[in-house]
């Protein structure tokens, strides 16, 4: 059972949940291939393997949780009425290979940076339908002269 589905409030249902994307394995199975009978592309690989197997990235229709860490737990949780602003953050081959990083800065001095990820853009448009659930809000209102 995952730490998430241990942890959903009552009415909580889980909206989008993110992963590493395949060149984060390639880089983890080239470690092992090139310097694994050094010992060394082992360690290099389990490490990664542990990292990928234990993180958990969920948006839900309350908050936004990222959870890391196997014997040690590490979260990082930000109430989805205090996100201000989702930054996706892209180099070149990021956007090519579809991938990147995401910081979501919250009220104060919450920030949660996230590791890349497969489809960024996909985890920021779920957080912000969930934060902004009436996307015809601002066309809806009606201005006075």
């Amino acid at each position: 059972m995952s730490y998430i589905s241990k942890t959903l409030g009552q009415h909580e249902i889980v909206i989008s949940s993110a992963h590493f994307h395949w060149l984060y394995w390639i880089g983890a199975w080239l470690a092992l291939l090139s310097l694994g009978l050094v010992g060394v592309g082992f360690i290099i690989f389990f490490h990664l393997w542990v990292t990928a197997a234990t993180t958990e990235i969920v948006v839900t229709n309350h908050r936004v949780v990222v959870k890391t860490g196997w014997l040690r737990r590490y979260t990082r949780e930000l109430p989805i009425r205090s996100i201000e602003l989702v930054t996706i953050q892209q180099g070149f081959w990021a956007r090519i290979f579809g991938y990147g990083r995401l910081v979501i800065h919250g009220s104060g001095d919450a920030d949660i940076k996230i590791r890349p990820i497969a489809n960024p853009l996909l985890f920021r448009k779920a957080i912000e339908n969930v934060s902004n659930p009436n996307p015809d809000w601002p066309m809806n209102a009606k201005s006075t002269p």
